[in-house]
């Protein structure tokens, strides 16, 4: 059995902007990125 747990950030694992960007929204940093593409198409490929 193999576990993989990649880091998604704050983002749940959805695509929430077109490149990896960090923002600052009061005390809390939210960081935006294409995490659904990357575990659909680059992640799983690697893992096999």
């Amino acid at each position: 059995m193999q576990i993989i747990a990649p880091e998604m950030d704050n983002s749940w694992a959805t695509n929430t902007g077109e490149k990896l960007v960090e923002k600052s929204v009061g005390n809390d940093t939210l960081t935006e990125g294409l995490y659904d593409d990357f575990l659909c198409k680059e992640l799983i490929q690697f893992v096999d």
